[in-house]
């Protein structure tokens, strides 16, 4: 097992989990411009449900991710330290003394004690990716209605309909880009000494003189790492496609300016739907990473258990000496992520 890939790994999935708490809270703060036409109390029934449903996610996202990841992975760290004394002494004492059918088994013993703690991180993840994919189902239905009443209120504005179709393909172009941008923020190296940097862009989509806004839609990036350059770019994306979907409004009342950038809102809720499949593809990645180590251990104990000599069984210290070193750098960086301060700037674009 390597080291630096498996805290790769793990700082990949916070950084992933940082996203979508930024994402839940780019949605909380989502606005549209109170109008008289029937269809938006509809929409903002909606939108406020996704709002509720976000705000849990917000408030527990990174205590359960703390709770059910990083402390658990310090909590192996330490087992397996704690176990390396014993073993150590074990295989000194078989290639001094010999094998007997007593330091066998317990040396076997003791690795299935390391195997054990392991394996509970398979089931810490399992119980996370449980939360996280109840989450989405929750917030796939109000995303799936929102998407259905906004393609019904635009499909009414025949009048309008090259402006919407324009202004919709630029949204969907945006949210192509932001995708590309996160994952660049998730990829990023964590910065050692320093906390969470949030960054919650409101983006003014149908403005109004005098600053005021019809709607606001809130897009969040967040990160333990050093990502500052990532972060830059994808607000310099944001603002580049703002512009460009304010200008497809020139001919617009404040009315048609709100139906034809609706989908603006349905960005929000869908970055958070996919910010949600980014940290499940992550955590996933890190449970084969355990699954796998799991598999060596299983290799080096049948080997001890089928050896004959004191040899073929010391042949297992290399092995057991490597994970001992590899769990203690894992457990030292992981502890370099827990309880970090969030910094959160609120930026206005348009």
């Amino acid at each position: 097992m390597n080291a630096d890939t498996v805290n790769g790994e793990i700082v990949s999935s916070m950084n992933s989990m940082l996203l979508l708490s930024s994402s839940c809270q780019a949605v909380i703060e989502d606005e549209i411009k109170e109008v008289s036409s029937d269809w938006y109390k509809k929409l903002d029934q909606e939108l406020g449900a996704a709002e509720n449903i976000v705000l849990e996610w917000r408030q527990s996202g990174y205590l359960y991710f703390q709770t059910d990841v990083l402390k658990k992975i310090i909590s192996v760290g330490q087992t397996i330290g704690g176990l390396n004394t014993s073993i150590t002494h074990l295989f000194d004492e078989i290639n001094k003394n010999g094998l007997t059918p007593t330091n066998k088994a317990t040396l076997i013993a003791q690795f299935n004690q390391a195997k054990t703690s392991i394996k509970g991180l398979d089931g810490t993840i399992d119980g996370y990716l449980e939360r996280l994919r109840d989450f989405q189902k929750q917030m796939e239905g109000p995303h799936s209605q929102m998407t259905q009443t906004i393609a019904d209120v635009q499909a009414e504005e025949s009048k309008i309909k090259s402006e919407i179709s324009a202004i919709n393909t630029h949204i969907k172009a945006l949210q192509h880009q932001i995708s590309v941008d996160r994952k660049a923020i998730s990829k990023a190296k964590a910065a050692r000494k320093r906390g969470i940097i949030e960054t919650i862009f409101g983006c003014v989509f149908a403005p109004l003189t005098g600053g005021a806004s019809l709607i606001l839609a809130g897009i969040g990036a967040s990160s333990i790492s050093d990502a500052e350059h990532e972060i830059q770019s994808m607000e310099s994306s944001i603002s580049n496609y703002q512009g460009q979907i304010v200008s497809e409004q020139h001919s617009l009342n404040e009315d048609e300016k709100i139906v034809a950038t609706l989908n603006a809102l349905n960005m929000s809720t869908k970055i958070v739907l996919d910010d949600i499949d980014s940290l499940d593809l992550a955590m996933t990645s890190l449970r084969t990473t355990w699954q796998t180590f799991v598999q060596e251990l299983d290799d080096v104990i049948s080997k001890i258990q089928t050896a004959s000599s004191a040899q073929e069984v010391v042949l297992q210290q290399a092995w057991w000496n490597a994970a001992v070193l590899a769990w203690q750098n894992i457990e030292t960086s992981t502890k370099t992520l827990l309880d970090r301060q969030t910094d959160t700037n609120h930026v206005r674009i348009g």
